[in-house]
């Protein structure tokens, strides 16, 4: 994917706060999480704290590094039973390579 600019209206402030928290975190991040619209929402979750984010950042990479149960999931072809209990699901098809298709989640009112 590689990065991808905020298209969105976005401050010189938060603009600069980006590029920081992109180098800060460079070698964490994969080509997916390293684009401005992953990276600006760390910001706004912290009102702009580079060092908050950083450190909510770190924390959650570290947290999927060593609990990898959800990352992927979609390519295990299979959701963990607890997450089956918890949000139980409908497989409605695979695609020609035997991917998983469609999946809804049904969640009771």
């Amino acid at each position: 994917m590689g990065t991808q600019q905020v298209t969105s209206p976005c401050s010189a402030e938060e603009a600069q706060k980006i590029q920081q928290l992109r180098s800060a975190c460079s070698g964490i991040l994969n080509a997916d999480q390293n684009d401005d619209y992953y990276l600006i929402r760390w910001l706004r979750a912290r009102n702009m704290d580079l060092g908050k984010a950083e450190e909510m950042l770190r924390k959650s990479m570290k947290r999927r590094k060593n609990n990898n149960e959800v990352d992927g999931i979609m390519d295990r072809g299979e959701v963990p039973l607890k997450y089956r209990r918890l949000l139980p699901t409908g497989l409605f098809g695979r695609d020609i390579d035997d991917d998983i298709d469609d999946v809804v989640i049904f969640i009771p009112y």
